[in-house]
């Protein structure tokens, strides 16, 4: 393929990326010149205008400038004006490609495609706007004709292993999803603009002054919280299906923008296990990916299977990704003298904090010693869910941190075996084990038995050879 422009809706798709990213700046500075001048929705809506104009001529320069073309060397992607960039991955580099559909491509009928390349984090290539025609040509030029989802995939997917998502687990992965993080930036924000906007004294007026009033306030927070949770983990994930096809992984999942991605099996390194604590006591788990390329994409495009039973993990791997299958095997824990190990780290500044509460506030500072209690019990939870495996070529690693998480590697292709020590576990006769895989991830369990430790790290270092 010879150097190639994109399709034109490339120039509306980069004016909008780039207009997301000056709505915020936009519609702060129109409000806080709109109150002081009397006419905020004025200003808004001129802000916005000049926004938009000014972006959609970022993008028509952008897209004129922006070329892609496969040759003998790999695919080649250049772009920008004033400061020009460009980017080659050589054909056998390449990992996959992923098709985006959002709702500009859908209008004019084109994808997007993100190339990911081996041993990268994310899309190293991103070509924002290609018709069906030149995707599908890039694709075999690549050698991964059909890595996207054509209409001949589309027929002959109902003969593959398949799983898809019902709306029941749709709802339950959302009203599970726990992503309380999301609000953060969000509560930021809006302090930020209610000081900018009314001034710091009406700011502070919104910080109760009564410890009823900051409890409504936190729960008001937390239900925020939750419900953005709620929302962009539907977004996210209505419509996922895992197919196998062959030596690949198909994935599709998403509401407002349909992502496809063809995952190469001989490229995933291990697979996750992970139990959060809302969803633990129910029994149901998430199933995600460590596969080089994709270890700095957001949690969604790292997931196999959203929700799973713990129970049926190993049904649902056996299915698609039978190279990943659960050993069967007993993890071996942490001896007993271990125990106070995992307990002290968590329970001594419990602890602190207790007796700092009972210094202040006297009697109701007892309190803290539900603090203390809690801690103690997450110490004997992480003691009880460290472990440790190898089987069947596949070396198994628990841990917990609140959550409970269990990595299944190929132990021939694992980065790298890590073994720590310190002066006081080497004289109680205790180590701890990790490993690393291609995503970048290194997961490790702390204080199990030396000698267990070091007949795990002969026998990974014998299937390396």
């Amino acid at each position: 393929m010879s150097d190639r422009r994109l399709h034109p809706a490339a120039a509306v798709a980069g004016a909008a990326e780039q207009l997301r990213g000056l709505a915020v700046p936009i519609v702060l500075a129109a409000l806080v010149g709109g109150a002081r001048s009397g006419d905020p929705l004025s200003r808004v809506v001129l802000f916005g205008l000049a926004g938009a104009a000014i972006a959609l001529i970022g993008g028509v320069v952008s897209w004129t400038v922006e070329r892609y073309g496969v040759d003998e060397h790999g695919l080649h992607h250049a772009r920008g004006l004033l400061r020009r960039q460009e980017t080659t991955i050589p054909v056998e580099r390449v990992q996959g490609v992923d098709t985006v559909r959002g709702p500009i491509h859908r209008a004019f009928g084109v994808v997007e495609l993100h190339v990911q390349a081996a041993g990268g984090k994310s899309g190293e290539i991103v070509l924002r706007a290609l018709s069906t025609a030149d995707a599908d040509e890039l694709r075999a030029a690549l050698r991964l004709a059909g890595a996207g989802a054509g209409a001949a995939a589309e027929e002959e997917a109902g003969a593959r292993p398949e799983r898809r998502l019902s709306a029941g687990e749709l709802f339950v992965t959302a009203l599970t999803a726990g992503q309380i993080g999301v609000i953060l930036p969000v509560v930021a924000a809006a302090s930020q603009f209610a000081d900018d906007l009314a001034g710091s004294g009406a700011a502070r007026a919104l910080v109760p002054g009564t410890v009823a009033g900051a409890l409504a306030l936190a729960a008001a927070v937390i239900v925020a919280a939750w419900a953005l949770s709620f929302v962009s983990a539907i977004v996210a994930f209505a419509g996922f299906t895992v197919t196998r096809d062959g030596e690949r992984l198909r994935v599709r999942r998403g509401l407002l923008q349909r992502r496809e991605a063809a995952i190469p099996v001989a490229r995933i390194a291990a697979v996750r296990v992970v139990e959060s604590p809302l969803r633990q006591p129910f029994g149901l788990a998430e199933l995600r990916l460590e596969s080089a390329g994709y270890g700095d994409d957001p949690r969604a495009a790292r997931t196999l299977f959203p929700l799973v039973r713990v129970r049926a993990a190993g049904e649902l791997l056996a299915a698609v990704l039978p190279e990943h299958e659960l050993p069967t095997a007993a993890l071996t824990s942490p001896p007993p003298r271990a125990l106070r190990r995992y307990v002290l780290p968590p329970a001594a500044p419990a602890v602190l904090v207790a007796l700092v509460a009972v210094a202040v506030f006297g009697g109701p500072g007892g309190w803290g010693l539900l603090l203390v209690a809690a801690a103690v019990a997450l110490g004997v939870a992480r003691y009880r869910s460290a472990g440790a495996a190898l089987t069947d070529g596949r070396v198994v690693l628990r841990r917990r941190r609140l959550g409970r998480e269990t990595l299944v590697a190929d132990a021939r292709r694992l980065q790298h075996v890590d073994r720590g020590e310190t002066v006081l576990t080497r004289r109680a006769g205790l180590a701890s084990l990790g490993v690393g895989v291609a995503s970048g991830l290194t997961l490790s369990v702390r204080h199990l038995e030396r000698g267990v430790v070091d007949g795990l790290l002969a026998r990974l270092a014998a299937l390396a050879r």
